[in-house]
């Protein structure tokens, strides 16, 4: 199969034509730069980054707020009772709830960003 054939084939099958078993196991070198530029491998880089950086804006946020708590009396007492009210809900249940507020909030008139 010709490289010109290969994005061809993905063209169709992204639309929905042909066969939907994306990726296939019999890729040439050709078929794999031609996955790669398709953006398939964009995705995973970049879902990794915003999952990476997202780590590392919580660590830089938190961990010199837990300092200034454990130092500080006043400041820990100022936290304290943000951190009482937070302690009862399930890590598991903040992700509907911010998820719900975020969408609240959005006021772009984005068509990707569906309400």
């Amino acid at each position: 199969m010709s490289c010109v054939q290969t994005i061809m084939d993905y063209g169709l099958r992204s639309i929905g034509i042909g066969e939907r078993l994306l990726p296939r196991t019999d890729f040439t070198l050709c078929q794999q730069f031609t996955l790669i530029g398709s953006g398939m491998i964009w995705n995973i880089y970049f879902g990794l980054f915003a999952l990476l950086f997202g780590f590392f804006l919580a660590t830089v946020v938190a961990v010199p707020i837990g300092l200034i708590c454990g130092l500080s009396k006043t400041f820990n007492a100022a936290i304290n009772p943000i951190v009482q009210i937070m302690k009862p809900v399930s890590p598991l249940a903040w992700l509907p709830i911010v998820t719900m507020v975020i969408s609240a909030t959005m006021t772009d008139p984005d068509p990707s960003l569906p309400k």
